[in-house]
């Protein structure tokens, strides 16, 4: 990732771009390559262990359920699901919550934390709208706009993102955004 930008304006736009296109191949990308490496294919219960441990990361970090099923690459039904069939599941989502409730932020003024930031302009690359990305982690695009005008690093990351999404959906037409499905491979039991 480049370097923290300090000074110009002018830096911002190039930082940005690299801050995005980092975001865009996230880190858990790499434990499902590994997974195929070591069994040939993907495997469905390490799938599922690898977005169980996203969501209950998110859920760490403070995000709400909608925002840890998108930081986890599924639906928030199927998050949903997985707390109600899974009681040990259900136990660590409550309880990294419960942490995250008394260990969060602090202060009057709400405002984006970096998960939420991160969360938002992940999804905006991806093919969501602000508005989408925004609500996904319970803030208003007024918000983000009094934020991006207080800080013109955010402003740059959110303008990489927004001219990341269009320029992939021009290379990308006919595509839609959204979840991307793999074939795994199902354990007999």
């Amino acid at each position: 990732m480049a370097a923290y930008p300090q000074g110009e304006s002018s830096n911002h736009d190039g930082w940005a771009r690299s801050v995005v296109a980092g975001l865009v191949t996230p880190p858990e990308t790499i434990d499902h390559t590994l997974v195929s490496v070591l069994h040939g294919t993907a495997v469905l219960s390490e799938e599922n262990a690898l977005r169980r441990a996203d969501a209950i990361r998110a859920a760490a970090l403070g995000l709400p359920p909608a925002a840890c099923a998108a930081a986890a690459g599924i639906s928030e039904a199927l998050l949903s699901d997985w707390r109600e069939q899974d009681p040990s599941f259900h136990a660590a989502m409550a309880s990294v919550q419960a942490m995250a409730q008394a260990h969060g932020r602090h202060g009057d003024e709400p405002g984006f934390s970096a998960p939420e930031l991160r969360l938002v302009l992940s999804q905006v690359a991806s093919g969501s709208t602000l508005a989408a990305a925004t609500a996904l982690v319970g803030y208003s695009t007024a918000v983000l706009r009094r934020l991006r005008s207080r800080n013109p690093l955010v402003n740059a990351l959110v303008n990489a993102s927004t001219t990341h999404r269009q320029q992939h959906a021009t290379a990308k037409k006919g595509t839609t955004p959204g979840n991307r499905y793999r074939l795994v491979q199902r354990e007999e039991r």
